[in-house]
């Protein structure tokens, strides 16, 4: 699976074998303290992200495919013929 983070509009792509699910405990414990600091591995980095009661925050998951590109995880992206 691929998955990416969303915490208040900022996308940050997760590299593969991130425990999804620990990360998503540790957001929501932080979300039910004072502003908490959530720091995690990025696809291309490290991120801390400040978390708080009022933080939105969404967690994707994709099947990823042997091809490993977006348009295949996803099944194909529609051709829009603008």
């Amino acid at each position: 699976m691929r998955a990416r983070v969303e915490i208040d509009g900022l996308t940050y792509p997760l590299p593969r074998g991130t425990d999804v699910a620990a990360l998503r405990e540790r957001i929501e414990a932080a979300a039910r303290a004072e502003p908490t600091f959530v720091s995690f591995a990025t696809s291309d980095g490290l991120a801390s992200v400040l978390v708080h009661p009022t933080s939105r925050v969404f967690l994707f998951q994709v099947k990823a495919s042997d091809e490993g590109s977006l348009a295949s995880d996803l099944g194909g992206l529609p051709d829009w013929d603008v």
